[in-house]
């Protein structure tokens, strides 16, 4: 999944003045398990190498409820119910669980990220994120973690249909604010 998303980055980074766009204002965001993998393409620079980027065109991320953010702890810990399912993608090498966990990718040369969380969401969510949030502060980056009363994990994703929600109003301030070009590191 992760390597059909970085394809798809590094095309719109290469196609997007074709269509009016600004390959230096690429920002990626994604939902649960979309938001790992946002996560993911944001912070492993060699997906993107892979796909002839030599430099992450990305220049943040936005992460809604997050999921995935740290597989490697998740399946060494299988302390929910039904976490034995996340074998059949992941397999059983601990090492294929770091190498899919965007946290063991971050460094102070990491693009910046919104992370939001919902207060009612999944334990192992509110965990990840926390924790997520926890090193790219101790790697220098803001404290960029809201915590959004009252949300459940789906409402998460089913408030980005109003536009007034507190999402939106944060990511247009965000991508305005760091629309620099980012030296990946």
């Amino acid at each position: 999944m992760a390597d059909d998303c970085a394809r798809a980055v590094a095309w719109v980074a290469q196609h997007s003045a074709e269509y009016g766009g600004d390959p230096q204002r690429l920002y990626v965001m994604g939902h649960s398990a979309g938001g790992g993998l946002a996560a993911l393409l944001t912070a492993d620079n060699a997906l993107m190498a892979r796909w002839g980027m030599p430099v992450n065109p990305i220049r943040g991320a936005i992460l809604d409820d997050p999921a995935g953010l740290d597989m490697y702890d998740y399946l060494r810990k299988m302390q929910y119910p039904g976490d034995e399912e996340y074998l059949v993608p992941f397999g059983r090498d601990p090492a294929v669980w770091r190498t899919v966990s965007p946290m063991y990718y971050l460094t102070p040369g990491t693009p910046p990220f919104l992370l939001y969380v919902g207060s009612e969401t999944y334990p192992s969510i509110r965990n990840s994120s926390e924790k997520f949030q926890q090193k790219l502060t101790a790697l220098g980056h803001p404290a960029a973690m809201k915590v959004l009363p009252g949300k459940k994990h789906v409402p998460m994703v089913l408030q980005l249909y109003w536009q007034h929600n507190i999402i939106y109003q944060d990511l247009l301030q965000f991508v305005g604010s760091n629309a620099q070009p980012h030296a990946a590191q």
